[in-house]
């Protein structure tokens, strides 16, 4: 039995040296991902849109979708340039219909209004197949416009429907 004991207290005062010998260093390791990308000639540009409003609009009771109304705020887009010496043009081009009701044969024409700020303070009106166009700067830029939609008609005399909708298109070209 002393033996052992003696063992044990040997390989405790060992082992409390192994463990304390290293002078307070914590041995630990961790990593950092580094990340890139390199740009092909065609990919000089991209377009991300956001769509800020899902809910739908009351056509009637909403004064702000109304033809008198600032337009009511449904996303926006970011153009980002890349590796530009700067003075590129572009351009994002909408495309859209009136708004479709499914359950009635029905359909209300409306316009997007862009804005460059999020506030619906002097937009530009643009029907379909209307673009808006912009001058990259040097290196890495965005653009961002603010699309608002109004009705260029009085949806009051219209049957109720709550199926109403239309789809904005936008697209992105060179403006050379």
């Amino acid at each position: 039995m002393k033996k052992v004991l003696v063992l044990l207290i040997a390989f405790a005062i060992v082992g409390g040296i192994a463990l304390f010998a290293n002078d307070g260093i914590v041995e630990n390791s961790n990593t950092l991902n580094v990340t890139g990308y390199i740009l092909s000639p065609e990919k000089l540009a991209e377009l991300d849109v956001n769509q800020s409003l899902t809910a739908p609009i009351d056509l009637v009771g909403n004064s702000d979708v109304q033809i008198t109304g600032n337009g009511v705020l449904i996303g926006n887009w970011v153009v980002s340039t890349y590796a530009h010496d700067g003075g590129e043009g572009y351009k994002v081009t909408y495309t859209y219909g009136d708004l479709e009701s499914v359950s009635t044969p029905q359909s209300l024409a409306y316009k997007i209004v862009i804005h460059t700020d999020a506030t619906g303070n002097s937009g530009v009106d643009k029907a379909t197949g209307e673009s808006t166009e912009f001058v990259a700067g040097e290196g890495e830029t965005t653009a961002t416009r603010y699309v608002r939609v109004k009705l260029t008609e009085d949806p009051s005399g219209y049957d109720p429907a709550t199926d109403f909708t239309s789809t904005i298109t936008l697209n992105l070209t060179t403006n050379n």
